[in-house]
């Protein structure tokens, strides 16, 4: 005996064993009975049984968004008024419905919008800060999309 404690003993053994089986037993049990909260929606939880009592409950997800991006220009580089240079695509900030006739619009409160190939993000930009050359084309391109996606032909 060291330290006053029979490690090697068989009955220390069987005591620990079976508070290792109660102490799992109800760890199990408590885990059962748990709920798992499941944000739906940012500003709405739903809660989901995980077994135990309680009944199941019905969760209905929301409708998936489908965003679409809308280039108005294939890839090049804009410069601004300070001679630095960009690479990216100009987009559209609204256009009408798949098969739907509509103006698409190109500058919106003085800010145009890239999409950056190598950041793979959306950059809005004034307009302002773009290079002349830049404006010119730019505002030709928005007058030419206010007339519109003509609408497609009927079948």
């Amino acid at each position: 005996m060291k330290g006053g404690i029979l490690t090697h003993s068989p009955l220390f053994w069987r005591v620990m064993a079976v508070s290792m089986a109660g102490l799992l037993l109800i760890m199990a049990s408590t885990v059962a009975r748990a709920q798992i909260v499941i944000p739906a929606t940012p500003k709405k939880f739903v809660t989901r049984n995980t077994g135990g009592d309680q009944p199941n409950v019905t969760v209905t997800q929301p409708a998936p968004r489908i965003l679409q991006r809308i280039y108005v220009t294939p890839l090049r580089n804009w410069s601004n008024t300070e001679g630095q240079t960009m690479l990216g695509r100009l987009m559209a900030f609204a256009a009408p419905a798949p098969g739907e006739a509509g103006p698409v619009v190109v500058i919106l409160e003085g800010k145009v919008k890239f999409f950056m190939p190598t950041t793979s993000k959306e950059v809005s930009y004034d307009l302002a800060k773009l290079s002349e050359a830049d404006q010119e084309f730019i505002r030709q391109i928005a007058k030419a999309a206010e007339k519109g996606i003509p609408a497609p032909p009927k079948p």
